[in-house]
């Protein structure tokens, strides 16, 4: 059975993520366990930041890695490179983690990592990204230094696209709810609102970004083609502005998830769903557990501007959906919830254990 991506958004050696790090060396087969030095190897603390790294893997989780340097390119040869290779493949777990998107993917493309991390996920290893290394694995990589640092056009590059063999697009942005700037927007990997719209137009229809919060990570299980969110944040999804978001500990379909991102940025850019019942739609999203409230609102809202003669069982639903959200205490979706109802012009009465609704008069 395929391997576990584990995305961390950052603080990956922060002390509350130790038993993240624990759940995915349980579920690793044995064999070698390996950290790849590439996407700091530039830095001149390049081998201290090993040291760190491997003392913490040691000292918090007593798991000894074996350190890979593969600084760059231009000073390895054929056999170096095919070594190193052999070691990625044959691993049943790797670790690499901050510094430069844009360097550690010039030096992985030219070693030809790809066919080797394939490898070890087939065989069910564990492939477990951090910050900047992170951001390599999808379709499209934002070289953040390049933009944030030294203030270029926002662009992508080519990623890995690693994640293409299981049929996610995505563009991944860890730091997603980064928020070092205090006045000024460092959301989206010190990107912005403004930066990250201007780049989701650049991308590829059919491509999702999936955004990591710090000290949060996603679990990819590709066997059971699921997502995990765990930690201090969320995931994210989103498309064009549209966002659909995964609580921590809560686990979805990956299908489901990328085809409701789907949904919602039609909804954004033509203020339609493929010629949906807007209403039919909010109710999917409630089920997926994931969509904000202001998007609901808006499927609500077109629906309230288009009323079918019977909404009924539609509204049966959302209402029934909503009580499970606060027995569940998931407070934000139901109030949600509650309050899109309300501009379709649903009325709901609380009790213990059930709730009751009518139209108000402005139906």
């Amino acid at each position: 059975m395929p391997g576990v991506i584990a995305l961390m958004g950052s603080g990956e050696t922060a002390p509350g993520m130790t038993k993240h790090h624990r759940a995915l060396f349980e579920r690793a087969p044995e064999g070698p366990q390996l950290l790849l030095d590439t996407s700091y190897a530039f830095q001149v603390n390049r081998k201290q930041m090993t040291e760190k790294l491997l003392e913490y893997f040691d000292v918090s989780l007593h798991q000894q890695l074996t350190p890979v340097a593969f600084p760059r390119t231009t000073t390895a040869g054929p056999v170096e490179k095919e070594l190193v290779r052999r070691q990625i493949a044959g691993a049943s777990y790797l670790f690499a983690g901050p510094g430069s998107p844009s360097y550690a993917l010039r030096h992985w493309r030219d070693l030809d990592v790809v066919p080797a991390l394939r490898q070890l996920l087939d065989r069910g290893g564990v492939l477990t990204l951090a910050s900047a290394a992170t951001l390599t694995i999808g379709r499209a990589t934002a070289p953040i230094y390049e933009i944030y640092k030294a203030g270029e056009e926002p662009r992508w590059l080519p990623g890995l696209d690693l994640l293409g063999q299981y049929g996610l697009d995505l563009a991944v942005i860890p730091h997603f709810d980064n928020a070092e700037g205090g006045s000024y927007d460092t959301r989206y990997c010190y990107l912005g609102e403004d930066r990250l719209t201007y780049l989701e137009e650049q991308l590829e229809p059919s491509t999702t970004i999936l955004g990591v919060d710090e000290h949060t990570v996603a679990f990819l299980d590709l066997g059971e083609m699921t997502l995990r969110a765990e930690g201090r944040g969320m995931i994210t999804l989103r498309r064009h502005g549209a966002t659909v978001h995964v609580p921590a500990g809560t686990i979805r379909s990956l299908d489901d998830l990328v085809t409701t991102a789907a949904a919602l940025a039609q909804l954004e850019r033509t203020g339609a769903t493929d010629e949906r019942d807007p209403l039919a739609v909010a109710e999917e999203l409630a089920r997926a557990g994931g969509a904000s409230a202001d998007l609901l609102a808006q499927l609500l809202a077109l629906a309230a501007s288009h009323r079918s003669p019977d909404l009924t069982d539609h509204i049966e639903t959302l209402v029934a959906l909503r009580q499970r959200a606060r027995d569940d205490r998931q407070f934000a979706i139901s109030d949600g919830l509650r309050d899109a109802l309300l501009a379709l012009g649903v009325e709901i009465a609380d009790a213990p254990g059930a709730s009751t609704w009518n139209f108000t008069a402005r139906r």
